[in-house]
């Protein structure tokens, strides 16, 4: 009788020792009330002032296709300059075209935000999509939004 009561008290010890570590443990890895990640994937603390990451809005948007020349599968960027926290707008088949061309051939294209605006047939288009950052020691760093 005793050894099971010291069993039986040995197991009610262990066990509120696991719930008190998780209790801790999940209140120790809680986010604070301001802290957030914004769509651009910057992370804003209590300590930073908020205005110097705003995430991107409607009119900070570019359409693709302003930014870019094409002349049968040859994409060439035309130097406009972006901003690093526009979004810019894809809405056909040739400018995810040209989003493949333009993120395998200028770093900064990988490193942008991107939304999708419509679903889109590529199935007749007559170029290749290339993989993005299919290339060793590339990556994407942006954000794709498929407005799915």
């Amino acid at each position: 009788m005793r050894k099971n009561r010291k069993i039986i008290l040995a197991s009610l010890g262990f066990l509120l020792t696991i719930g008190l570590v998780a209790i801790l443990t999940v209140g120790l890895l809680k986010p604070s009330k301001v802290d957030f990640v914004t769509k651009t994937g910057h992370y804003i603390s209590d300590k930073a002032p908020i205005s110097s990451y705003e995430s991107p809005t409607a009119s900070n948007t570019i359409e693709l296709r302003s930014l870019y020349t094409i002349n049968g599968s040859t994409v060439s960027y035309n130097n406009k300059p972006v901003d690093a926290l526009a979004t810019i707008s894809i809405s056909s088949a040739e400018e995810l075209y040209a989003f493949s061309k333009l993120t395998n051939t200028n770093d900064n294209f990988l490193a942008y935000n991107y939304k999708l605006l419509s679903n889109i047939n590529y199935e007749n288009y007559p170029f290749e999509f290339e993989p993005v950052a299919w290339e060793p020691n590339k990556s994407f760093r942006g954000s794709f939004d498929g407005n799915g």
